[in-house]
């Protein structure tokens, strides 16, 4: 069985381990910040970057999503005598592979097959990367994208504030507008654009859907979002929510698990980096 250690104990470290092929052993997990972290991660030693080389690892997978800062660790590694043939920077795969964009394929597929009815809506847009998928794929639909396109409103930050600590605060994901969401679409004349404070934007919104994509971060529009369009799914359609087993937001799986108790809906876990889910 091949050994594999993997250096990086957050969410994506943790996807990671799940992802391991059933020949490979997860021997531990190692990170920078060990001493801030417990000593274990479902059952897997947490150790200090200098005890790798006595583990023998047949593979380190580095797990680091920040680009820059995986590179910085590959090189690490290899200065304490790591083999450099026996290092994986999950980032050069994640240039090449998206397990949440392949899932939303197969489902759109499954959609447009069996002849779901509805449309297509993303709420939590951010720059377009989902939506564009979104639209390439649901061509003929009308897509309802919603978002401040202005960061995260400060309503939704209060409410964080009421659960688990979060990260999040006032401006992040400011960094867009309608204007760049809609020069990344293929079909910007089938897309609706509701900017604003949702559910206020969705008002006006009278409409089934087949496909819902959720990329909040935050426990209140995650909610709200459940709360709006669940009742409006289709038979046969999906609902895909990003961020649902994040370290960083983890708010957003309150959101879900309260709802998922309250109306007793299915949900599937995905195993993408970002720990998104699927309700049906």
């Amino acid at each position: 069985m091949k050994k594999v250690l993997i250096f990086g104990a957050g969410q994506a470290g943790r996807m990671i381990g799940k992802l391991l092929h059933g020949s490979c052993e997860l021997i531990a997990f190692t990170d920078n910040n060990y001493k801030n972290l417990p000593i274990a991660l479902e059952g897997v030693p947490i150790i200090s970057p200098n005890d790798i080389t006595m583990k023998k690892a047949d593979a380190v997978i580095v797990s680091v999503l920040n680009k820059e800062a995986s590179e910085c660790i590959c090189q690490q590694l290899i200065s304490e005598g790591i083999n450099e043939t026996k290092i994986l920077n999950i980032n050069r795969l994640r240039e090449l592979f998206d397990i949440r964009l392949s899932t939303l394929r197969l489902l759109a597929k499954e959609i447009n097959d069996k002849n779901v009815k509805g449309n297509v809506a993303e709420l939590g847009v951010y720059k377009g990367y989902l939506a564009r998928e979104i639209n390439t794929l649901f061509k003929e639909r009308k897509l309802y994208l919603f978002d401040t396109f202005e960061g995260f409103d400060s309503r939704d930050l209060e409410c964080e504030n009421l659960y688990d600590k979060s990260r999040s605060k006032r401006g992040d994901f400011s960094d867009t507008s309608m204007e760049q969401v809609k020069s990344v679409l293929p079909y910007p004349n089938m897309a609706v654009f509701c900017k604003g404070y949702f559910p206020e934007t969705a008002l006006h919104v009278e409409d089934t859907f087949a496909f819902v994509s959720l990329d909040t971060d935050l426990y209140l529009p995650t909610y709200n979002g459940l709360t709006f369009f669940y009742p409006r799914l289709s038979k046969g359609g999906y609902i895909l929510i990003h961020d649902y087993n994040s370290t960083q937001f983890p708010n957003v799986k309150k959101a879900v698990e309260d709802f998922s108790k309250e109306h007793n809906i299915r949900i599937i876990p995905l195993c993408d980096l970002h720990g998104s889910v699927l309700v049906i």
